[in-house]
């Protein structure tokens, strides 16, 4: 790595969901570990245009009352969240599939909100993090 991805990090993420950062420093170092920077930033670039997607189905299956719409919607936003190391939403979300699951809709609503309300801190610091790094 041509860049101290830690305190790239820690100086530029340190907007925190209820007392944690919005990325998981050993995440991210786990993922340019496996395949450098050039992963890391093609992973956070696939996540970032799935994220619109995957929150257009969840809004668009609690607008239609299908919470198994929610859940699968839901499910697969925490894999790609959790994949970047945005840990605070990928917990969100497992509790947005949890209510979903067992059919509480208002529960679910409030949780799509919430989630929906995190995402651009998270997109925002993944874009942070890939201008501030070159290629990340």
């Amino acid at each position: 790595m041509d860049f101290d991805l830690t305190r790239s990090i820690r100086r530029r993420h340190t907007v925190a969901f209820g007392g944690e950062t919005v990325l998981c420093v050993d995440t991210l170092h786990e993922l340019a570990d496996l395949g450098g920077t050039t992963l890391l930033a093609e992973v956070a670039q696939l996540f970032l245009e799935d994220a619109e997607q995957r929150v257009g189905d969840m809004v668009a299956a609690l607008d239609a009352g299908n919470l198994d719409g929610v859940r699968s919607a839901a499910h697969a936003l925490k894999s790609g969240a959790a994949s970047v190391g945005a840990r605070p939403l990928a917990r969100a979300l497992q509790c947005l599939e949890t209510e979903a699951a067992q059919g509480d809709e208002d529960a679910a609503a409030r949780l799509v909100v919430h989630c929906c309300g995190m995402l651009p801190e998270v997109r925002r610091s993944l874009e942070d993090l890939r201008d501030g790094a070159g290629t990340l």
